[in-house]
């Protein structure tokens, strides 16, 4: 009997076996972050933003998925009124940013927008998967990069 408990022993070990053996993912606790891709890859998350601000979120881009690794950034530039009625005819994305107050409100997301130096940027996640997004681009880093760029002017 005692061979049998030291096999059982071995057995419930291995089931329960911690983070890097086969099955760690599995169980409570461990699931992926919403939005994530259940299989371990990369969070994709799409952001319409006006040609104008191309310079400042090219930089913003690669700060975030630096500090983001789980989150691929994918811009689509264009006028920002045109992403408006894009975004307004069901146009897939998570973020919208314009320095077009009316293309903003064309869109419908004048309430949602964040809105900085005066009118000069706006920003609105159109998804909860833009959220973290819309968050780093009102943090500090990415607020230098806006001035820095000539959006927003001290």
């Amino acid at each position: 009997m005692r061979p049998a408990g030291v096999a059982l022993a071995a057995a419930l070990a291995f089931a329960l076996a911690p983070a890097g053996c086969a099955g760690a993912r599995d169980g409570p606790g461990n699931d992926p972050p919403a939005g994530a891709d259940p299989t371990g890859g990369l969070t994709e998350v799409r952001v319409l933003a006006d040609e104008s601000l191309r310079p400042a979120f090219d930089q913003v881009e690669t700060m975030f998925e630096a500090q983001h690794p789980s989150i691929e950034v994918v811009l689509a530039y264009g006028a920002g009124i045109d992403l408006a009625r894009q975004i307004a005819g069901g146009e897939p994305a998570e973020v919208f940013a314009t320095d077009d107050v009316s293309a903003m409100a064309t869109a419908g997301l004048s309430e949602k927008a964040a809105v900085f130096g005066g009118g000069r940027l706006s920003v609105a996640p159109l998804a909860p998967a833009g959220e973290p997004f819309v968050a780093f681009v009102k943090e500090g880093a990415a607020q230098r990069i806006f001035t820095d760029t000539g959006i927003l002017r001290p």
